[in-house]
């Protein structure tokens, strides 16, 4: 019946029931009507599905309300035609400064101690950019457990002032994406 294993679900709200894939950032919907047809003969009691559509198509492809959220996207192809073209010179700039400070990015293993310092850098503020961190409050068992799931497809890199990791990044083999905006659509199921 579902196209899509129920357990890959995530349900959030009482009131207002609403159901996205746990993990949309990897999975897509080729045919979200009927995914939204099989969840309501699935009596999976959600009356909002919400999903988004990969960039970098941005331009509205289903017939649902629509809500822009805002990610960060940088498709890099090679280090030296980010650091002559993509970034500006101030950006430059403070790269040159933190390297000369002693910060130095590198691949890293995805090891209890990484992981210990990733859990550290999230848990440092419950607000980031004035809105609500998504991954503050989170265990260390939960960290590794969400994102070691595609370790398969990424490379972990982190940013260290000594032995201490002070910032993460996920590389996605074949290329670098840090994502700028996101789609949020929401589907009414109910």
């Amino acid at each position: 019946m579902l196209s899509i294993d129920p357990a890959a679900l995530e349900f959030t709200g009482t009131f207002l029931r609403t159901a996205r894939l746990a993990e949309e950032w990897y999975h897509d919907l080729d045919d979200p009507e009927s995914f939204i047809e099989d969840l309501k003969r699935a009596r999976r009691n959600a009356d909002l599905f919400t999903f988004w559509q990969r960039l970098p198509d941005t331009e509205p492809r289903y017939p649902f309300r629509l809500e822009w959220e805002t990610i960060a996207v940088l498709p890099v192809t090679t280090y030296e035609h980010w650091w002559k073209t993509q970034i500006n010179n101030k950006t430059r700039n403070l790269v040159v400064k933190a390297r000369k400070k002693g910060v130095v990015v590198r691949k890293a293993a995805f090891d209890d101690k990484f992981v210990e310092g990733m859990t550290a850098i999230f848990n440092e503020t419950p607000v980031r950019q004035e809105r609500k961190f998504l991954h503050y409050g989170k265990t260390f068992e939960t960290v590794k457990r969400q994102f070691s799931r595609f370790l398969f497809r990424e490379e972990v890199l982190g940013a260290y002032l000594g032995d201490e990791l002070i910032a993460v990044a996920a590389q996605r083999r074949p290329h670098f994406d840090l994502v700028v905006e996101r789609a949020d659509r929401g589907a009414v199921v109910g």
